[in-house]
């Protein structure tokens, strides 16, 4: 999964600032996997994780992914 969350950082490189747009894309890496099941991807502020529409500042990227029975937990802390 970390896949995922380094395309969100290319994509955001790339100027991409719309969270569901990288919702969107990481979900879909994600679903690309046999037997994978999204539990969440949540793009928040950093220091109030409170959810953002637009990546205008420093955010933390979340997510929970369940391959068979394990589940997958990572993060990664981008700025605009």
């Amino acid at each position: 999964m970390r896949e995922a969350l380094e395309n969100a950082r290319k994509l955001v490189r790339q100027g991409e600032i719309t969270s569901s747009v990288l919702r969107a894309a990481m979900v879909a890496m994600i679903k690309a996997v046999p037997g994978s099941k999204v539990d969440y991807v949540e793009i928040v502020n950093d220091e109030t994780l409170e959810r953002v529409d637009l990546i205008e500042d420093r955010v933390l990227i979340a997510l929970a992914v369940k391959i068979g029975s394990t589940r997958l937990i990572d993060n990664i802390v981008l700025d605009a």
